[in-house]
């Protein structure tokens, strides 16, 4: 018994090292979709692997995604510019003898449609931007590169750690999620023109679908470098936040002074623990990327509405002012918006786009070799949106409402619900009774270092019973013998 109890103690001790290796995981509440921008965020967290011969695999670094993104942007980008060049930019949005009202409200329709197909990219890729934008991210969701995660303890070569740090990681995932976002709000905004210059209700849905595909591509291009390279498909991996390394203090560390409880996803020793001891308290992390992210899709929608109106009001497509605008920074003189959004433009146009587009806009917009720009094609500004919402109210006020039934009532009412699911746990007679009611019929299963610590007992039991029968034959009391 003796050797048994050593045993049990070296195998008390491995397990409860094991434990301590073993951090527990949570989701971290972000979804994400299947194309090749968000592989790069997901390679970033270890989620992207190769199959190697055999059952091995290898993660696969950020980086090489990287590449392939870099392609596709420039063949999405280069398509809608060309797109765009091979419309009719000075033809009116109403010819007002030939256009009827059937076509104008098929049009809008079909613009109703395309946007709200746009949607989900939009704000997904919002989402996962705010994501790798919170700090707390870095330091608490399971990744490679990071020491205080259960990822991060894989390997500790000074090499690996280098190409899996937080600073190459965050720039490498950045770029991915700035050329989505700009490819996506890119197609929003040249949909509306796109549809609003054709002239028969066919044209209208065939040119929404052309431009679609364009948003597209970026799933169908995941699907064939996965095909290429032997990449595993990433659409079970789930982000998790490492509750050991959320629990971490990083105040008054240098780069990490920023990290306060309201950016985390799990906050640990909170005042009140909720009544289920194994839901962890909720951070703000989470609610603070849905309320940015939120926010800025309202306003990308509502600034698309102003648009829209505009170019119904005006009688003038959005993309020929914006073509007279790239005309202008071609020309430096749009230096009211900055001094270097010209030669940035210019730099775009020769390194971005598969043939510089600088001469096909020239001979489009300029007035000196038959260009349409003019004064009437003036870039849409602020004040014209103000203006547009004092003569249009009805139409605005719609939109408004509209957007916001869309994006602020349900963060407000998952809010409320939290709330009051944590103000119900407080009161057993109300809640807690039911969910202990529901608990107690399916008995809870232990732990491998409860199950130990309850082996540990009874050998331990044991081993004293064996104690006072080893005394009692030692002392030759035949009466505690027989007992």
């Amino acid at each position: 018994f003796g050797s048994a109890m050593d045993i049990v103690a070296q195998t008390a001790n491995s397990g409860e090292g094991q434990q301590k290796a073993e951090h527990e995981l949570v989701g971290a509440e972000v979804s994400k979709q299947n194309d090749i921008y968000d592989a790069v965020v997901v390679a970033a967290f270890g989620g992207v692997h190769v199959n190697l011969p055999g059952t091995d695999e290898m993660l696969v670094h950020p980086f090489f995604v990287l590449c392939f993104a870099v392609c596709l942007f420039v063949a999405q980008y280069s398509s809608i510019m060309f797109l765009l060049l091979d419309q009719e930019l000075a033809a009116p949005v109403r010819q007002w003898e030939s256009t009827s009202d059937v076509l104008i409200y098929s049009k809008l329709l079909t613009i109703l449609i395309l946007q709200s197909s746009l949607f989900s990219e939009l704000m997904g890729a919002l989402r996962l931007t705010c994501f790798i934008l919170n700090p707390a991210t870095w330091t608490d969701v399971d990744r490679p590169g990071n020491e205080d995660t259960h990822a991060g303890q894989r390997c500790k070569t000074r090499i690996f750690q280098g190409l899996w740090s937080c600073p190459v990681v965050l720039i490498l995932s950045m770029i991915a999620m700035v050329m989505k976002i700009f490819v996506c709000y890119q197609v929003i905004v040249s949909s509306v023109s796109i549809i609003l210059v054709t002239r028969s209700v066919t044209d209208s849905i065939f040119n929404g679908l052309a431009i679609t595909y364009i948003a597209d591509l970026d799933e169908t291009t995941w699907e064939i470098v996965a095909s290429v390279c032997h990449f595993d498909d990433f659409e079970d991996f789930e982000f998790q936040v490492d509750l050991d390394a959320s629990a971490k203090d990083y105040t008054g560390q240098p780069g990490f002074c920023c990290i306060g409880s309201c950016f985390k996803r799990q906050r640990e020793g909170s005042e009140r623990q909720p009544a289920d001891p194994e839901r962890q308290p909720e951070g703000y992390g989470a609610l603070l990327e849905r309320i940015v992210s939120g926010v800025l899709v309202f306003f990308v929608y509502l600034r698309q509405l102003s648009v829209i109106i505009f170019a119904l009001d005006t009688n003038v497509l959005p993309i020929a002012r914006d073509m007279c605008t790239y005309s202008r920074w071609l020309n430096d003189e749009g230096k009211s918006v900055g001094w270097w959004v010209g030669p940035l433009f210019k730099f775009a146009c020769k390194t971005i786009f598969v043939l510089d587009p600088t001469e096909d806009i020239q001979l489009v917009t300029d007035p000196a070799v038959g260009g349409f720009c003019t004064m009437e094609y003036s870039r849409m500004m602020l004040s014209d949106t103000w203006a547009i919402s004092w003569k249009y109210p009805k139409a605005m006020s719609i939109g408004v409402m509209v957007l916001t039934l869309l994006l602020v009532v349900p963060e407000i009412s998952n809010i409320l619900v939290k709330r009051l699911v944590t103000c119900l746990e407080s009161y057993p007679c109300c809640f807690q009774i039911s969910v202990a009611g529901s608990k107690e019929s399916a008995p809870k299963e232990l732990t491998r270092m409860e199950k130990i610590q309850m082996w540990e007992k009874q050998l331990q039991q044991v081993k004293q019973n064996n104690d006072k029968l080893a005394n009692a034959l030692k002392a030759k009391q035949p009466g505690s013998l027989g007992r």
